[in-house]
């Protein structure tokens, strides 16, 4: 069975070729619509602090990452303003406070303490206080 519509949702640019390229060109291949969102601005961490950040360099590499879309087959790549290596902080629990909707009181997967249980758990794996973790998902819906 082919997808029809896939949404590729990564942390920083390069992330939506290093991570799933592959699978994007063959699911391209195969007729999908595959669209990719990059949330973080993939260079601000390179500078002292983020308003010191080249917007140049910024700009060039928003450039380069739709040059590989366009070469694996995405049909759109958009980008958030996110600061970049700067997601696993405590203020990224702020922004899912937004989300009342999809939170509730621990022990549910999105309440305030399981997040941060898992941030701190996927950090252990690699050696930090906290980091996040990439997961390809399927759904099919009929």
């Amino acid at each position: 069975m082919v997808m029809e519509n896939v949404l590729v949702v990564a942390a920083h640019p390069d992330d939506e070729l290093l991570g799933v390229g592959g699978t994007i060109r063959k699911l391209t291949e195969q007729g999908a619509c595959c669209r990719a969102v990059i949330v973080g601005e993939g260079i601000s961490s390179r500078a002292a602090s983020r308003k010191d950040a080249d917007p140049y360099e910024m700009d060039r590499l928003k450039e380069d990452a739709r040059k590989a879309a366009d070469i694996v087959g995405y049909a759109s790549i958009d980008f958030g303003s996110l600061p970049d290596n700067r997601l696993d902080g405590m203020e990224l629990l702020d922004r899912m406070r937004c989300y009342q909707s999809e939170s509730a009181a621990f022990p549910h997967p999105r309440s305030e303490e399981a997040l941060c249980a898992l941030a701190a758990f996927r950090g252990s794996n690699i050696g930090v206080g906290r980091a996040e973790a990439f997961m390809a998902l399927r759904e099919v819906y009929r």
